[in-house]
This record gives structure tokens, sequence and C-alpha cells, in this order.
């Protein structure tokens, strides 16, 4: 018998495509259908009749009603349904697995999602795509990992013995990643989607052969700290390839020459007395002070801000899956040309032109960059890898620049409002276009259309206006010729 498992060859976009949607049992009075299961036979009959005990639990004002539920059934999309019982005092208690209220609940008031899958797919396939999968129900590995930092409380004795392996290290990587800090060497951010070359490895910072030798007579247990987050530096793969091993106090400085920075971003004590091989204990423990207390900081921070977060997240979906019309316009890149792969004059000024669309018509609008018009989610990520800091800071600067080229200063200072967001491990960027006071005109770069045009945003494109048509819409626009 064949295998019901295939590999189909999707990539993550594809299999977390259909979200899970939790039944609403407000929207709809169920009660017929139940009613007419109990004159059916086995589990129809058994459904009616559980409704009938229910029915008469509630009655009963002296029964205390516990509902026992198991992870799994919040995922496939039952969570509503156990907050109305709640909301509606239908029951006293629940008792529920852990699963149920940090890996499902809590991860879905992150704005994250479960999305449906299939029994039947190969799990090699979906652990290379870092998804996780319970029975038919998938879930984004990574944003898992990120709803379980919202639940440590890190002190420096949790990371005695602790690497970069352990639950510890992964978060201490994820608040690199989060953080944006940039690799030591090649400057590359630790945050973005880099590919091969630039993927986030590790080394230590004190050599392990030298520490080895110190070692060799202590417990097994001491030996751990060989290899500890403490001692462990993360960087990108060409980085790594270049490192050689060298006292830790040269290569310390040599990076610190390279990047002032370098030591307070990856959270290194900046004491070089530190940095000898005889003072490696030292170092280890005053680095896991500084690595217990940043992250700390970090969650608490992230903590507050998780109303705000959730929100956000739900916010970019929504708009995600707008029509295009007067106020949204959906972009896939603003500077490559996807069919030929490179950077293109023509796509930055149709950016250009919404912009000043937007900007001359009566609300203004929202120019949302990595989602093609059918909606596809490619993110501007290749975007980023071209510019000379390729990250997300040095990408906003890019796109600012570029708007205060064709316009002005004042006009980005006052009318444009940028933000990042992370869907489906893209990065998307909406820029928001606040209605202008005065007439604003685009003026082509490219050398051979010098003469200034005026745009305005109708329905879902964006026109010029020419003669009298410009003249008067400006006049009952703007109030002057």
């Amino acid at each position: 018998m064949a295998n019901p498992k295939s590999k189909i060859g999707h990539n993550k976009k594809n299999f977390l495509d259909k979200p899970v949607e939790h039944i609403d049992i407000t929207s709809f009075d169920s009660r017929k259908i139940i009613d007419s299961m109990g004159k059916m036979s086995f589990a129809s009959r058994d459904t009616a009749k559980a409704s009938e005990i229910f029915g008469e639990m509630l009655k009963d004002k002296e029964c205390s009603i516990f509902l026992t539920l198991a992870g799994s059934t919040s995922a496939g999309g039952c969570m509503q349904i156990y907050s109305d019982l709640a909301k509606y005092n239908m029951v006293d208690a629940i008792v529920a697995t852990g699963a149920s209220i940090i890996d499902m609940d809590f991860f879905e008031a992150l704005g994250f999602k479960h999305y449906q899958g299939s029994q039947f797919q190969d799990d090699t396939e979906l652990r290379d795509n870092y998804i996780d999968r319970i029975y038919d129900t998938y879930i984004d590995e990574k944003q898992l990992q990120i709803c379980d930092i919202f639940n440590k409380k890190i002190n420096p004795d949790n990371l005695i013995g602790e690497t970069k392996n352990s639950s510890y290290g992964h978060v201490f990587k994820l608040y690199l990643r989060i953080k944006n800090v940039n690799c030591p060497v090649s400057k590359v951010s630790l945050g973005a989607n880099q590919g091969q070359l630039y993927k986030i490895q590790s080394d230590h910072i004190f050599p392990k052969a030298k520490l080895k030798l110190i070692y060799k007579n202590k417990p097994r247990k001491e030996q751990k700290e060989i290899h500890e987050i403490a001692n462990i530096m993360f960087m990108s793969a060409e980085a790594n390839l270049d490192k050689l091993v060298s006292d830790p106090s040269e290569y310390l400085k040599s990076l610190q020459k390279n990047n002032a920075q370098v030591l307070k971003e990856q959270l290194i004590p900046e004491d070089e007395s530190l940095w000898q091989i005889d003072s490696y204990k030292l170092f280890i423990q005053k680095r896991r002070d500084l690595i217990a207390k940043s992250i700390s900081k970090f969650l608490f921070e992230k903590t507050e801000l998780l109303k705000d977060d959730a929100d956000n997240i739900q916010d970019i979906s929504k708009l995600i899956y707008l029509d295009e019309s007067e106020t949204l316009e959906k972009k896939s890149s603003f500077l490559i040309n996807l069919k030929s792969n490179i950077q293109d004059r023509d796509i930055i000024e149709s950016s250009m032109k919404t912009i000043a669309g937007f900007a001359n018509s009566d609300e203004g609008g929202i120019l949302l960059l990595g989602v093609t018009d059918d909606n596809e989610i490619i993110g501007i990520d290749d975007d980023i890898m071209t510019m000379k800091k390729p990250d997300k800071d040095g990408y906003r600067l890019y796109v600012l620049q570029e708007i205060e080229k064709y316009f002005s200063k004042i006009f980005v200072i006052n009318f444009i409002k940028i933000k990042y967001y992370e869907v489906d491990s893209k990065t998307l960027m909406v820029l928001n276009i606040s209605p202008s006071n005065e007439s604003i005109f685009f003026e082509s770069k490219d050398g051979k259309n010098l003469s200034p045009k005026f745009f305005i945003r109708i329905d879902n494109s964006t026109k010029e206006l020419i003669g009298q048509e410009l003249s008067n819409y400006v006049i009952q626009q703007f109030g002057k010729n």
C-alpha cells in the first residue's frame, strides 16, 4: 500500500494560506437540528441526549458545571465556543491543558493564527518550512516561539550551563533578531531574511579549544560552561566562515574597531580586563547578568505593547484582503521590477504618482508595499537586500529620501507616515499619506518627461488631470489657481 503522506513541493506561504475560523454559536439557532438528531441513531442521538442533559444542568441552580477540554479542539476552531460558554455563565469552571491556554488561546491573542492543513502531509517537509502539525491543523513554529518568550522570567542563574540550542538560547537569538541587531562583522541585520549566505550562525567568543584545556579536569557539569550562551556570539554565516580562532581580547578589540556598538548590541561586557582567558568565569558571570537584564526588560516592554501589537496584526490582515479603492493601493515592490528582477525607476515613479494622487485627494490614502493586486503576500525583503544598509532602517531611510527627492522635506514630515508589519514571515511596509493643504505636482526624474503632472485618485486608480479640468479641481480643492 502506498504511503498516504505526500510531498507536494509547497512553500511556507502555500501551507499557511487558510486560517482556521472559530465557529460563532451565537450567530445561529441550532436547537431544531439537535432535536431532529434525537430521532436518529449512533452519535447523532448521543449528541441530542448530551444537549438535553446540559439543558437540565443549566436549569439546576445547585449544579456546578465543569468544562474539560483539550488543546487540539481550541486549535480546531472551538475557541469562540469556550469563550461564549464562560461569557454567558453556562459553565462554572474550566479544566484545560496547558496547550489550550498558551499554545492555542494566548497564541491567538497575540494576533497569530492556526491554519487548515492535512493529516497526510509529509512532516519532514513541514519541518523544513518550520511548521508544526496538530493532526490536520498547521501552526507557524516561529510564531509559537515568539509566544513562548512572553512566558519566561529570566534571571542570571537560569542561564548557567544553558547552550545556544536550549530554550534560553533560542530566546536570546530571537531577542537579537527582533531588535534587528547587526552581525558584528558584515553589519547585516540578524533580523532580516538574508538567504543562506547571511543565515544566522554562532561561534564561541572564548575559543573552545583553549577552554577545554582549562576545564579538562573539572566536573562534567562545570565543563558545560564552555558552551554557555554567555560565551556565544551570533553572526551571519559569511562572517562565521571568515572568523579565525584567536585570542578573545584581540578578537573583541577588532570587532569593536569595525563597529563601535557591537559589544553593546551583543550584550558583551566592555571591561577589557574580563577579555583575558584566565578571567573567563568572571566574563560569563557578567554577560549572564547583561543578557538576563536586557531580555527581561525587553519582554516587559513587549508585554506592555501586547494589545497594540495584536490589534496591528489584525489590522494589516484586514488591509491585505481589502479591494483597492480611492484610499488604498497595493504594490509588489517600491523599486524592483519583478519581471527583470532589477531596480527600475519606472517602478519607483509609479509609487510616486500614487503618493501624489493620495495627497491631492480628499481623504489621502494608504500605499501597501509587498502585496500584489490579487492579495498575494510577497514581501519587500528583496527590496531591503538591495540597500547599502540592508535592514528596515536603511530601507525606510531610502523610501523617505526618494519621496523627498520628488516632493519636499516638508511634505515628508507633514504628510507621510511609515510602518512595518511582519505577515507569514514576510516584511510589509504601509505608507499612510495624509491629504495635502496645497496642490502636489509630480515631476519625473527619468530625464525625458520633465513637465510637472497633477494626479488624483478616482475609484481604484491614479489619474492625471490636465487643462481646464485641472484648473477647476485645484480651485475647488485648494481654493486657488
